[in-house]
């Protein structure tokens, strides 16, 4: 049931993106304390798959940027479960940030099954799921780092990645700071 729910959620999701209606209130975040609380909430999950989670912390206690925090949480949850859930029992996700040049740049680095070369174009696309991601034991509907692309793009920010098959991903995220 949770499963369909959570289906069905990003289903309606997806559907108010592209009809433009998934409405943004943006107010200034610090991104240091937003990701201290993500990662506090994907501690649990990550116990459950075996997998250690590490946040290397700024030099500086405060990253400002504008941003609708639930909208970004969800962008920035759903790239940080799939490295947790796509990653091999006794590995680790280290999430970093660094601000410079009026930027932040938020890097997820897991040690999972990896993205091909063939599959890394399309793995931002609405329901696309690469083909080793079809074949381990996580379901999934494809539409995770669709949605996180569009909310990440909506920030005016970018997102992307780099990927070794076997080896795992690093995804980019970057953010204006104010």
């Amino acid at each position: 049931a949770q499963k369909l729910l959570s289906t069905i959620n990003n289903l309606l999701n997806a559907a108010q993106v592209e009809e433009g209606r998934f409405g943004y209130e943006f107010a200034p975040v610090n991104i240091v304390e937003f990701l201290d609380t993500l990662l506090a909430d994907a501690l649990l999950v990550a116990r459950q798959h075996e997998v250690a989670v590490y946040f290397e912390r700024p030099p500086v206690p405060s990253i400002i940027i504008s941003a609708d925090a639930g909208k970004l949480g969800l962008a920035i949850g759903n790239v940080l479960d799939n490295a947790i859930k796509y990653n091999v029992r006794g590995g680790q996700v280290v999430v970093a940030i660094v601000a410079q040049e009026g930027k932040a740049e938020v890097s997820i680095k897991d040690t999972g099954t990896g993205i091909s070369e063939t599959d890394l174009p399309k793995i931002f696309d609405k329901f696309f799921r690469a083909e080793n991601a079809q074949r381990s034991a996580v379901d999934g509907s494809g539409l995770g780092l669709y949605l996180a692309k569009n909310i990440i793009e909506a920030h005016k920010g970018t997102i992307r990645v780099e990927s070794v098959l076997g080896r795992g991903s690093t995804f980019y995220i970057t953010l204006s700071t104010i």
